[in-house]
């Protein structure tokens, strides 16, 4: 019984990173899935994608593909909203206390999963399920053996100054290149998305991650337009850096919400093709996000 709750609760984890992939892509309805391409993006075998493929389609978010596979049966909005069971009060506690431990310094890179446990007095069943969880949401690796990976992170409050600082230089001047070029597909569906996310917050902040993906697509996206590979390069690096410190300080709605209306703010200057206030706004946030960093 055991056995089957864990498996099951990963591949409803898996299924939830797929939707989150699949929005972060901009896939649309009707898009076809395919088990490759789902393990090789989010570091899993096929046979957990297929398991999760099938829990969707039982949720009515995959439709059986003609030619075997499955295609998307949402899109937009709904696609955006899409929400499946959320894990049990243990298993979220557990996940919160282990991205705060990492953060704090009180846990190192890696780990092993037996320390873990003796740890947090956590169940084999329990902890499995963590685990699994913090892979599909890019958190950590497996390591050798039975051991895990965090990935790096800005560890002291001089190395989260420093990357504001060099995001303030970066991400503000990318705006203003004249290699910029709008796409205005691409700014639709960074609108749609965050506007999506608004009316999710009135029900509360029930995945992190999901909050972080919209977070990552609105910075990469606005530095893939700048036209400069290396701004861009810099930018997922970044964004690798701050996820666990971002994801530990996604409880707070109201800071969510407040970033989320700044982000629409510079999208509305970009696509006006006002880049000066767009920047401005741009430093603003990158300001406003630096005084609220908080361990």
């Amino acid at each position: 019984m055991g056995n089957h709750r864990a498996s099951d609760a990963r591949h409803t984890a898996l299924a939830a990173a797929i939707l989150r992939h699949a929005q972060t892509q901009g896939w649309r309805r009707g898009h076809r899935l395919t088990e490759l391409e789902l393990s090789a993006a989010l570091s899993v075998s096929r046979t957990p994608v297929r398991a999760a493929l099938r829990r969707l389609a039982g949720a009515g978010f995959v439709i059986p593909h003609s030619d075997r596979g499955f295609v998307l049966a949402v899109g937009g909005r709904r696609l955006s909203d899409a929400k499946l069971d959320e894990p049990d009060t243990a298993e979220a506690e557990l996940h919160a206390a282990l991205v705060k431990d990492r953060i704090a310094g009180r846990l190192p890179q890696i780990v092993g999963q037996a320390e873990l446990a003796r740890r947090y007095g956590a169940g084999r069943p329990l902890l499995t399920r963590v685990l699994t969880r913090m892979q599909h949401e890019g958190l950590i690796s497996r390591a050798q053996g039975q051991g895990w990976t965090f990935v790096p992170t800005l560890e002291s409050e001089a190395s989260r100054r420093a990357s504001f600082e060099f995001r303030l230089a970066i991400e503000p001047a990318g705006l203003q290149l004249p290699g910029f070029c709008l796409d205005r597909v691409l700014l639709a569906r960074l609108r749609a998305e965050h506007l999506a996310a608004v009316r999710r917050l009135k029900h509360g902040i029930s995945s992190p991650a999901a909050i972080f993906a919209l977070d990552v697509a609105f910075h990469e996206g606005l530095a893939e337009m700048s036209g400069n590979p290396f701004i861009l390069a810099t930018v997922r690096q970044q964004n690798t850096l701050r996820k666990l410190l971002e994801l530990a300080s996604y409880s707070d709605v109201a800071r969510v919400r407040s970033w989320i209306s700044e982000h629409l703010t510079i999208l509305e200057h970009v696509e006006t093709g006002d880049m000066g206030n767009a920047a401005t706004a741009m430093q603003s946030h990158l300001r406003a996000a630096a005084g609220q960093a908080t361990v």
